[in-house]
């Protein structure tokens, strides 16, 4: 939770909610879920500040998309689309991850499937519009931390969206 009080230029609220399961499986295979659902609005009736909007898409949302670049855009001069991202989101991920085959007991190089949605909303979050994409990655706990490399296919995708089949990641679960 985020609130802007009358004491500063900005009278907002932030609610942020975010869900992780992970199942083992069998040894070394795990199914993964994560689930985030974000949504902001003003008690003046004033704009949605939009230093404080939410971005979706990107290895950490919505892998095969640029980083930031799913929902509301705006279209500056020269024709250029530009992310502005939205009051409200929706991501949801499934991750199933395992064993490189052969690799015995060295648990620190991984492979994984993924299947990704969601979007950014200028309003209420909602199911309509939402981007997906799926793919397949290797991770690998290294002496650095965990890094994670993707492929990101889109499924559901508009002509105007801007994809990033491939992305690196360092750091976190999803």
């Amino acid at each position: 939770f985020e609130l802007g009080t009358a004491l500063g230029d900005l009278e907002y609220y932030r609610v942020f909610y975010q869900q992780q399961y992970f199942y083992p499986l069998t040894k070394g295979n795990i199914l993964s879920f994560n689930g985030e659902v974000g949504y902001g609005d003003t008690y003046t009736g004033k704009p949605f500040p939009i230093t404080k909007n939410y971005y979706v898409g990107g290895i950490g949302s919505v892998r095969g998309f640029q980083p930031g670049s799913l929902g509301p855009y705006d279209v500056a001069a020269n024709g250029i689309r530009r992310p502005i991202g939205g009051a409200s989101k929706l991501v949801g991920n499934v991750e199933y991850t395992f064993p490189i085959p052969g690799s015995g007991v060295d648990r620190t190089l991984r492979l994984f499937g993924f299947m990704d949605a969601g979007n950014v909303y200028e309003n209420a979050p909602s199911f309509a519009g939402l981007r997906s994409s799926y793919g397949f990655g290797l991770s690998w706990i290294s002496p650095l931390g965990p890094l994670k490399f993707s492929y990101g296919i889109p499924v559901s995708k508009k002509p105007e969206d801007r994809l990033q089949r491939f992305q690196f990641q360092i750091g976190t679960a999803f």
